[in-house]
């Protein structure tokens, strides 16, 4: 909110591109993979909850600075860059992608992509 409309669309933009990474990489498998290792699901929520308390103590600190010496805004780049990250870590999309549209997927008919 602090970045205005400029860095909320980028944010946006890369929320949605984090989610076509997850798309393709629930295409090649690698979510199947993710969700049939119960390590490598934990480990992926806890990178994914790590950087996401991160990105809120960095918020704060931020904030706080601008607030002693009116610093402009981060920049629509570097939210676009964060919305990436955590669209691609996001467990959550991952266990979407194989609860619900995996039930739509025909192995018969060929490649899912």
């Amino acid at each position: 909110m602090a970045g205005g409309r400029k860095e909320g669309l980028a944010s946006s933009f890369g929320t949605g591109l984090g989610g076509l990474v997850r798309i393709t990489a629930g295409a090649v498998g690698v979510s199947a993979l993710v969700l049939a290792s119960a390590e490598a699901f934990a480990l992926l929520k806890i990178a994914g909850a790590t950087y996401l308390v991160w990105l809120g103590i960095k918020t704060v600190r931020e904030a706080r600075i601008a607030i002693y010496m009116r610093a402009e805004p981060a920049g629509a780049r570097r939210a676009f860059r964060e919305g990436i990250v955590v669209e691609a870590l996001n467990p959550k999309t991952a266990a979407f992608f194989l609860a619900f549209l995996l039930q739509f997927v025909d192995p018969v008919a060929g490649p899912v992509w």
